[in-house]
């Protein structure tokens, strides 16, 4: 056996970052080249867990756990109409006497 360069599954470590910050630091200067800032992920990731997550995981949880799809079609649609009417539900709660949230606007 010749002693030399050993054969990796990367060809070249220095395209690997050394820290995780070094990484992070990249995917910034990437996104301000493309005009993106790094607080538009928090809205990316609302949006990942609003329209990806919940309609997979919670009919599957409540179907796993009841046996019933018709409890899974029911959940997911008093889901779907609270998400419709939180609007208004936090109207109401502003302006009712339970809380003291007048300086917040909706």
């Amino acid at each position: 056996m010749s002693v030399g360069k050993r054969r990796t599954f990367f060809a070249d470590y220095s395209l690997i970052p050394t820290t995780p910050w070094i990484a992070l630091k990249e995917v910034c200067n990437m996104l301000k080249k493309l005009g993106l800032e790094g607080w538009f992920a928090a809205h990316f990731a609302y949006g990942i867990v609003q329209i990806v997550f919940i309609p997979m995981l919670m009919p599957s949880f409540i179907l796993a756990r009841t046996g019933s799809a018709t409890q899974a079609g029911l959940a997911m649609a008093v889901f779907g109409m609270l998400v419709l009417l939180r609007r208004l539900l936090v109207r109401w709660l502003i302006n009712s006497k339970l809380t003291d949230m007048h300086s917040y606007s909706v």
